[in-house]
């Protein structure tokens, strides 16, 4: 069986305390990488309930920034398939879709 997987990207305006925002990540069962101000989101894409599973953490992560008066970057997300498989996926931020690339550069590189 193949699967494969999707990176979400964003870039926070400001560095806060994002270690709990990683534990309310992991409640859905997301990976999360940090560095700065940049947070990715990792999951395996099997089924659309992985998909759902995505949606509802990005949705974690707005309250979660909304809540610190934190601004999300959403010009700077996206989503990036990584694997064989790609997995046809509207994900947004508070109503605007999130554009699906098929590469993305990493702290400016």
């Amino acid at each position: 069986m193949y699967s494969s997987r999707i990176q979400y990207s964003c870039r926070f305006k400001y560095f806060s305390a994002i270690l709990d925002f990683a534990a309310i990540l992991d409640c859905y069962g997301i990976r999360i990488k940090l560095f700065a101000d940049d947070a990715k989101l990792y999951v395996e894409i099997v089924n659309e309930l992985n998909v759902v599973q995505l949606q509802q953490a990005i949705d974690a992560l707005v309250r979660w920034s909304t809540d610190r008066q934190l601004s999300i970057s959403i010009n700077k997300c996206c989503l990036l398939n990584i694997g064989r498989v790609t997995f046809s996926t509207c994900l947004n931020i508070d109503g605007i879709v999130l554009p699906t690339v098929k590469s993305a550069r990493d702290l400016g590189v």
